[in-house]
């Protein structure tokens, strides 16, 4: 699959309005999906019959679907699709760890085409930030379009992609 994105800070004005109640987050079963490169990865998925573009999470070093903030997830999904989950060789996907930001994106893609999600936006938190970055880049047709607007916020970045036809 080919790719192209379009880079979106995730920050505003009002900021995030996080939940005061129970966490939908902590609630959701751990599933698995086996993708092309054999590995088996570990996910949540918070409403997987929502329409519209998904947000997939990547997570900083060492980071599992445990260690994101419940009510940070409960926020982003209250009106769209939000899926972590854990890179190969991580938490409880099966695989080796990567020991370089471009495998992790190989691996991450392997994910995302193994959940058949197509477009999709990225928001990774520091060492993800960077996988986000890389599978921008891994597209032949993304390095002729991102052009200079890559921004990087604090370690968190949000990006739009798109399968390029």
């Amino acid at each position: 699959m080919i790719m192209a994105c379009d880079v979106v800070l995730l920050m505003s004005e009002e900021g995030i309005h996080m939940p005061t109640t129970t966490s939908q987050y902590s609630g959701l079963p751990n599933k698995l999906v086996r993708a092309a490169n054999g590995v088996d990865y570990a996910y949540r998925d918070t409403s997987p019959e929502a329409s519209g573009v998904p947000l997939v999470l990547f997570q900083h070093f060492r980071g599992n679907l445990d260690s994101w903030d419940p009510a940070l997830i409960d926020a982003l999904a209250q009106n769209r699709r939000v899926v972590t989950f854990d890179n190969a060789g991580v938490g409880g996907s099966t695989g080796t760890t990567p020991d370089t930001i471009e495998q992790m994106a190989r691996d991450a893609i392997a994910f995302i085409a193994a959940m058949e999600l197509g477009q999709v936006d990225l928001l990774g938190f520091s060492i993800g930030s960077f996988v986000a970055q890389q599978i921008a880049l891994t597209a032949e047709p993304v390095k002729t379009t991102l052009e200079a607007t890559f921004t990087e916020f604090l370690g968190q970045i949000l990006l739009h992609v798109k399968e390029w036809k």
